[in-house]
């Protein structure tokens, strides 16, 4: 499974010590056309989420961190598509809140749905951000519009990139399906490439997040796991068969018919909203 994770990079120790009034006085002092487009409720949004980040995920005081691969580095425009594996609850006094989830989204049906999603409109110079929230709403019948977005660069859908995630995705159900025992619970499959480089070249599938995962004493591969890669696989060939289709429904779509807003972060960061 080696090749299929992010490298390890060592560890790395942090002194962490958040401090929300820095973050409020420092969002004053941005200036530019951009910031001045940005409303102060826009603002507030964004401090809350900052404070509510420090609070639940990031413990105070020297710690030590693992240091994986970063698989943006050599890309110009990354565009990262994060999907969510399995369709089983993972914490066990959760289970309830879990299942009601997962019967909420493509996790129950599909074995795996969208946790995130960053891609490059290249036609349009903006990249567009869908989160968690998002992938939940999509539904088994409208997934490949979801996914084929991820492809999309404004104007065409690349026939040869697909066909690289499709081989890299096979080769790496054919290692699962080696890995007798073990478990990949709430683990994600990240698909990257660059958005201004060749489409069909320097592509990254990786599995993350093995916080949940186990070794077990089965002599089989995880099945879970497998259900989900399967169903990416047949849906990326989906995308590939029905792609003259696919390009024309998002260029109608992202050429004016949805309202979009500006992201809070940078120029030409584009957050189209119902799409």
């Amino acid at each position: 499974m080696l090749e299929w994770i992010p490298h390890y990079n060592g560890l790395i120790e942090l002194n962490i010590k958040p401090n929300i009034s820095s973050l409020k006085s420092s969002s004053k002092n941005h200036t530019g056309k951009e910031e001045s487009r940005i409303s102060e409720k826009a603002q507030h949004e964004k401090l809350n989420w900052l404070a509510t980040l420090y609070q639940k995920r990031l413990l105070t005081g020297k710690r030590k961190y693992i240091q994986l691969q970063d698989l943006t580095i050599d890309k110009v425009r990354p565009c990262i598509l994060d999907l969510k594996l399995g369709s089983q609850p993972f914490i066990p006094n959760k289970v309830e809140h879990q299942m009601k989830k997962l019967k909420l989204t493509t996790s129950a049906q599909l074995g795996f749905r969208i946790c995130g999603m960053q891609v490059y409109q290249k036609n349009f110079n903006s990249t567009i951000y869908k989160d968690k929230y998002w992938g939940r709403t999509v539904k088994s019948e409208n997934l490949i519009y979801a996914i084929s977005l991820f492809f999309f660069d404004g104007k065409k859908i690349c026939k040869r990139m697909l066909s690289s995630f499709i081989e890299k995705i096979e080769n790496l159900m054919s290692t699962v399906e080696e890995c007798q025992g073990l478990q990949f619970v709430s683990s994600s499959l990240l698909l990257v490439y660059d958005g201004v480089a060749h489409y069909d070249k320097n592509i990254e599938v990786k599995v993350i997040d093995f916080s949940h995962s186990k070794i077990t004493q089965k002599e089989a591969p995880d099945e879970d796991i497998l259900e989900g890669l399967g169903n990416i696989l047949k849906t990326i060939k989906k995308i590939r068969e029905e792609k003259y289709e696919l390009e024309k429904y998002w260029v109608e779509k992202l050429s004016g018919q949805f309202n979009f807003h500006i992201s809070l972060e940078v120029t030409n960061k584009i957050s189209f909203e119902n799409v």
